[in-house]
């Protein structure tokens, strides 16, 4: 009787330890496409499929002023558009470099402005050689196995305003 209790207990305990390792490799997954519409602009951030093999996905953003008036001007950095990755799977951030001077771009209403993503990203001596050799695999060839979760914003000035506007949303895709 003794025994068959022991073996109960065993294989109760071994089930609860699969089922917790189970749902940590569970990866959280994202949208492949996100919408805000916020303060008479919409913005979109979208990566063309949710999973990757062989191919490299195309992640666009876009901004459309949506607003009464027939055009507006906004300032912002290079680009209104920033791209911040993350890989989920080595706990990776990609960084997203950008040259920050003042740029002035109209945006006529009901016309999107697109960027498509463009690879970023770097790292110095002291990081790990294993973040290291991702990088240059990232930068060099192609997107590292893993999960990717893409944190994308416009940042801008309305021309005349005191304050910035942020708009942004997360997607995410999955490179075998």
């Amino acid at each position: 009787m003794l025994l068959i209790v022991i073996c109960l207990l065993i294989a109760g305990c071994t089930t609860m330890t699969e089922s917790d390792s189970n749902v940590k490799e569970t990866p959280i997954t994202y949208p492949t496409l996100f919408t805000m519409e916020a303060d008479n602009f919409l913005y979109e951030l979208e990566v063309n499929d949710g999973m990757f093999t062989g191919q490299e996905p195309v992640i666009t953003a876009s901004l459309t002023y949506i607003g009464d008036k027939e055009e507006i001007v906004i300032t912002h950095a290079t680009s209104p558009f920033y791209f911040d990755l993350q890989e989920t799977t080595r706990g990776y951030t990609i960084d997203y470099f950008m040259d920050m001077p003042l740029v002035y771009t109209t945006l006529k209403k009901g016309e999107p402005l697109v960027e498509r993503y463009r690879k970023s990203g770097g790292y110095s001596d002291e990081d790990a050689e294993d973040y290291q050799l991702f990088i240059q695999e990232f930068l060099d060839e192609r997107y590292p196995t893993g999960n990717y979760v893409v944190h994308g914003y416009a940042q801008f000035t309305i021309e005349g305003a005191a304050q910035n506007t942020e708009l942004g949303g997360h997607i995410g895709f999955t490179v075998e």
